[in-house]
């Protein structure tokens, strides 16, 4: 079954729109089309992205990160993430703004997200992590006891003299 974690907005995508929304209107109010017409699409991207993007845990083992329906989808494989960071990007007294999660791949990529409940993601990952090094199949050494193979060379060398000899 797969999970889907919404993201959260942080005050950054905020400003950003904020940013967008003043330079739209200020086109607009100058009738400059050159440069209103690119304001109300970048509003509508940010938009777009603040609203859907989200992060699913698919029940196959991958970190499906879905930024909107305009943005390409990322999948990651839940067995290569090495780790995965907490941060905080400033301060103000003892509240923290802007923080987010840093998923370290094995190969050494990293990629930030912004769940919003970061325990429950932090630790639906790794209990699902968990689950699949347990279904994972083991790898049997072969034996030295020839008894235990389905078949003996001797068994092979049977049957192909009795496919010769019915010919």
């Amino acid at each position: 079954m797969d999970r889907v974690f919404q993201s959260k907005a942080d005050f950054s995508s905020y400003l950003l729109l904020a940013f967008a929304l003043t330079a739209t209107i200020w086109a607009m109010w100058n009738k400059t089309g050159l440069i209103y017409a690119p304001c109300i699409v970048l509003v509508a991207l940010i938009v777009e992205r603040i609203i859907h993007t989200q992060y699913v845990v698919t029940a196959d083992g991958h970190l499906v990160i879905q930024r909107g329906r305009l943005s390409k989808d990322k999948t990651l494989s839940i067995q290569s993430i090495a780790r995965i960071d907490q941060v905080s990007r400033f301060h103000i007294g003892r509240k923290s703004f802007g923080q987010y999660l840093i998923v370290v791949m094995s190969s050494g990529e990293q990629v930030a997200i912004q769940p919003k409940n970061e325990s429950a993601f932090v630790e639906h990952i790794t209990k699902r992590r968990h689950q699949m090094d347990q279904a994972a199949p083991k790898h049997i050494a072969p034996s030295d006891n020839a008894s235990s193979a389905v078949f003996t060379s001797d068994d092979l060398t049977t049957a192909i003299d009795d496919e010769t000899d019915e010919e």
